[in-house]
C-alpha cells in the first residue's frame, strides 16, 4: 500500500513540474515577442508575431491567448504603418501659393508641440516581477528627451502613477488568482510616435498539500 502511495506521489510531482515548465516556456515566448516588438522594422515585427502565435498555442488560459492575439494585432498595425506609401508634395505655381497665403489659418503653438523629432525613449528595467500575494510596488525609470511621455496601455490588475523623478510607480495590489499559471502583461509608454514596453509578471500562487507547499 505504501509503495502504491509512493508511486502516485512521484507521478503527481512529475506532472506538476511538467506543468510549471510548460507555462514558463509560454511566458518566455511571450516575453521574446515583446522584445522583438520594440524594434520598428518589418522583419522584427514578423518575428514577434511568430513568437506570439507560438505562445498562444502553448497557453491553456483563454485570457493569455487573447493577450497574444492583441499583440499580434499591434504588430500588424506597425507593419502597415512601416509599409504605407509616403505621399510626395506636388509642385504648386508660385502665384497660387501667394494667393492662398491669406486664407491659411495660423497653426496654434499647442498644435506644433505635438509633432516631435528625434524622440529618444527607453525604460529601465524593461521587466519587473511581483510576488504572488500582491501588495507590492516597484519603480521603473523612464528615460526620454521630452517631458510629456504618457502611459497608454496597462493590464487591469496593475495600478500605476508617475513620480516627479521621471519614474513609473507600478503596483500590483491583489494576489494572483491562478494557482497554476503566472500572469503577465505590458505597460506601454508613448512619446510622439515612439513607444517602449515594460513587461509585468506576477508569480503563480503555490498551494499546500500533505507533502508541503508546491
Amino acid at each position: 500500500m505504501n509503495r502504491i502511495k509512493s508511486i502516485l506521489l512521484t507521478a503527481f510531482m512529475a506532472l506538476m513540474v511538467s506543468s510549471i515548465h510548460a507555462q514558463s516556456t509560454c511566458d518566455n515566448l511571450y516575453a521574446e515577442g515583446v522584445k522583438l516588438q520594440k524594434t520598428k522594422t518589418v522583419s522584427a515585427q514578423k518575428s514577434a508575431i511568430t513568437k506570439f502565435e507560438k505562445a498562444k498555442a502553448c497557453y491553456d488560459s483563454e485570457a493569455k491567448k487573447k493577450q497574444c492575439d492583441q499583440q499580434v494585432k499591434a504588430c500588424r498595425l506597425t507593419i502597415k504603418k512601416l509599409t504605407a506609401p509616403k505621399h510626395k508634395a506636388t509642385n504648386v505655381p508660385r502665384q497660387d501659393i501667394n494667393d492662398s497665403v491669406a486664407s491659411i489659418t495660423p497653426v496654434k503653438t499647442e498644435e506644433r508641440k505635438v509633432q516631435k523629432k528625434d524622440v529618444m525613449l527607453s525604460v529601465s528595467p524593461d521587466q519587473v516581477t511581483f510576488r504572488a500575494k500582491g501588495k507590492e510596488f516597484k519603480k521603473v525609470k523612464v528615460n526620454c528627451n521630452y517631458d510629456d511621455w504618457r502611459v497608454t496601455e496597462s493590464p487591469e490588475w496593475v495600478k500605476y502613477s508617475r513620480s516627479n523623478d521621471g519614474e513609473v510607480i507600478i503596483e500590483v495590489p491583489d494576489k494572483n488568482p491562478n494557482t497554476k499559471d503566472v500572469r503577465s502583461g505590458i505597460i506601454k509608454i508613448e512619446c510622439g510616435e515612439v513607444s517602449a514596453n515594460i513587461i509585468i509578471v506576477q508569480k503563480r500562487r503555490g498551494f499546500i498539500s500533505k507533502i508541503g507547499i508546491l
